[in-house]
């Protein structure tokens, strides 16, 4: 099989096409791919050959008859023209794609897989009768990203990051960055507004693209100020319907006005008829009227008391939320009280001030059980007052029922004198006195789910908050463990983690000497040892995760200066900050700027290119970034968002890592760096 439009240059893609073509491509036995990423593919035909044309969004069909001639696509001759099933075969992006189409497990595409999968890419087209590149890049990366099986639908993408800027020093010149990994995945970045080293903030933005925004609205994310504010605002919602629900007991509502107005106008027609009627006796139409009167006195009642009940139900949901946020600041000051219980010291000055937090939670703990007592007390009383409401409520209903049975008798009387007139408006002012009850039942119903569901979204948040509180009651109640590495290394278990007892203590020894220390997220990777990366939440004094790390491909260089230098394919040492998000362009990689704050040490490691990137096979080594193994499907193929969005969960923006030097520089280290 031969392709006009791949000839220049591709005479090992060629080949391999040929070995599909031939059904000889064995993916059972084959460990290396053979195939080109399609996104690869295309920068080939527009960078390579110069294309100039959109070709991404061309018919399949159109663009086998055509041809490149100085950067033009043009129409080449016919009798190269190949069918749709030749091109699909060619266009796969790698292994996964067969291995999920391949029904019969033969290692092998047949027609009848190639046809399905063709009709399944026609479902992302409008126009069925076209196929684009665009399509099968579609299709594909669905593969990746495990949504394949809801093809009909726009597959999973990545998160939404801004393009990488032209690569510097000598990444330019050499035509690559420092951060291409060992499957050919590159790291070029781009600043989007970060702090640099210095504190200011570096605007490098090449593309003129906004910084990452992040269309997670996870609650889990947001601080305990932004949640004080979603609160406010959750708030004068559940307002909004709580109101919506006194509106149907009050009339106010729109259907039961309506529904009301209606009933008003059958009562006065039928008043009207019944006083006009002389075949009814005016004692009958006296008590008819003195019964009307106490009907719509105890109506208007049993409305107020609904009304009063429902708000008084609204104020002890929200007094179990105040009673749920005490039971959790009593759990936290407890925790931290035991947390200061199992703490010691040689050193005086934390002995002392040790006592001194003690005291001080202990004295807190006594001010929070008093006010939950007194919460406590003020929900019983709410309760009681609700339980009065309910009982005037059901003595309320007994009169007006005893005053429904009197109507219905006074109606019966009625009834056998009066004129057809008469008894035709008496039907049709019950049949719209009913319907007020029939459309404020609906009305009701409505607007407390709305209540509910806004009351939930309230929950869901104030959980939140008292997660968050309960952190910085922690935080603020806990002796600054920083001088007591030990003690902080077992508190947070980072032996039975792996992580080596003396690199902990390295990595804060310098950490605590830190001016800004970013977000209180601190990762240490130990190259020395198992390559793992240990983060811990300093704040809360909490290990979060661990995950492995790719060295660069010279290890940790020839000496912690050289590997500062562009183009030394090594892993740079010491303290940096994470930056923006990245993406690069060319190559389907995202990942996460980096900016040093050791002069001599790291200082170059932004100019460098050196980022945190996915790597595509988890092995092997980088030239220079911190390379994170992919987040796998359950097939075994990589999960293409999951994986940047795992390193975005792991190492949010100014979380500060620090790369252990090794145990024969630490000396070295020593000489250059300002914080050990």
């Amino acid at each position: 099989m031969r392709f006009s439009f791949l000839i220049q240059g591709f005479g090992n893609y060629l080949e391999n096409l040929e070995k599909i073509s031939n059904k000889k491509y064995n993916i059972g036995t084959d460990d290396t791919s053979i195939f080109m990423y399609s996104q690869e593919f295309q920068n080939y035909l527009k960078d390579e050959l110069g294309a100039n044309n959109d070709i991404s969004s061309m018919n399949i069909t159109d663009l086998l008859n055509m041809d490149i001639v100085n950067g033009q696509i043009v129409n080449a001759d016919s009798t190269n023209n190949a069918s749709i099933n030749d091109i699909l075969n060619d266009l796969f992006n790698d292994k996964s794609v067969i291995e999920t189409l391949d029904k019969t497990n033969d290692g092998k595409l047949d027609e009848n897989e190639i046809n399905e999968f063709l009709n399944n890419i026609k479902g992302l087209d409008e126009n069925n009768a076209n196929i684009s590149l665009n399509d099968i890049f579609a299709a594909t990366q669905a593969i990746q990203d495990g949504t394949y099986g809801n093809i009909e639908q726009t597959p999973s993408a990545a998160p939404e990051i801004p393009e990488a800027p032209a690569a510097t020093d000598e990444s330019s010149s050499a035509g690559s960055t420092d951060s291409t990994d060992s499957t050919g995945s590159t790291g070029s970045t781009k600043s989007g507004g970060s702090k640099s080293p210095s504190g200011s903030t570096d605007s490098t933005n090449t593309s003129g693209t906004d910084t990452l925004n992040s269309s997670n609205t996870n609650i889990d994310n947001l601080s305990l100020e932004e949640l004080e504010a979603k609160k406010t605002e959750k708030e004068g919602e559940l307002k909004t319907v709580q109101n919506a629900v006194d509106e149907v007991y009050s009339g106010e509502n729109a259907n039961v006005k309506a529904a009301q107005e209606d009933a008003d106008k059958a009562k006065e027609t039928y008043d009207k008829a019944l006083e006009e009627d002389e075949q009814v006796s005016q004692e009958l139409k006296d008590k008819k009227a003195e019964n009307d009167t106490k009907i719509a006195a105890s109506e208007t009642k049993i409305n107020s008391l609904e009304s009063d009940i429902n708000s008084k139900e609204n104020e002890i949901t929200a007094q179990n939320s105040v009673i749920a946020s005490d039971n959790s600041n009593i759990a936290a000051l407890e925790s931290a009280l035991s947390s200061l219980n199992s703490q010691s010291s040689d050193d005086e000055k934390t002995k002392s001030e040790i006592a001194t937090k003690k005291a001080s939670v202990q004295s807190q703990l006594e001010t929070a059980r008093t006010k939950l007592r007194e919460d406590e007390q003020k929900l019983t009383d709410l309760k009681n007052e609700k339980s009065d409401l309910e009982t005037d409520l059901a003595n309320e209903k007994e009169i007006l029922s005893g005053l429904e049975t009197e109507k219905a008798a006074i109606e019966e009387e009625i009834l056998k004198t009066c004129k057809p007139e008469t008894k035709e408006a008496m039907e049709k002012y019950n049949t719209a006195k009913a319907n007020i009850e029939t459309v404020k039942t609906e009305e009701l119903s409505k607007a407390k789910e709305a209540v509910t569901a806004k009351q939930a979204e309230l929950d869901e948040i104030n959980n939140q908050i008292n997660v968050k509180r309960a952190e910085k009651t922690k935080s603020e109640n806990s002796v600054n463990s920083l001088d007591n590495p030990e003690q902080l290394y077992n508190n947070l278990g980072l032996k039975e983690q792996g992580l080596n007892y003396d690199v902990f203590k390295f990595a804060l020894e310098g950490y605590k000497n830190l001016e800004d220390k970013g977000n209180g997220r601190l990762a240490i990777f130990d190259p020395s040892g198992n390559q793992q990366c240990y983060i811990i939440d300093m704040k809360n004094q909490k290990f979060l995760y661990s995950t492995k790390v790719l060295l660069g491909k010279n290890g940790m260089g020839s000496s912690i200066e050289a590997a500062n230098r562009n183009g030394s394919g090594a892993t740079l040492s010491g303290y940096v900050k994470v930056g923006d998000a990245y993406k690069s362009s060319k190559h389907w990689n995202t990942g996460l700027n980096l900016y040093g704050l050791e002069k001599g040490i790291n200082d170059n490691i932004y100019s460098k290119r050196c980022v945190i990137h996915y790597v595509k096979n988890g092995q092997g080594t980088t030239l220079g970034c911190l390379g994170i193994p992919p987040v796998l499907n359950s097939n075994g193929t990589i999960n293409q968002k999951a994986s940047i969005e795992r390193n975005m969960e792991y190492f949010p923006k100014d979380t500060i890592i620090f790369t252990y030097p090794g145990k024969n520089r630490e000396e070295a280290y020593r000489k250059l760096s300002k914080y050990c």
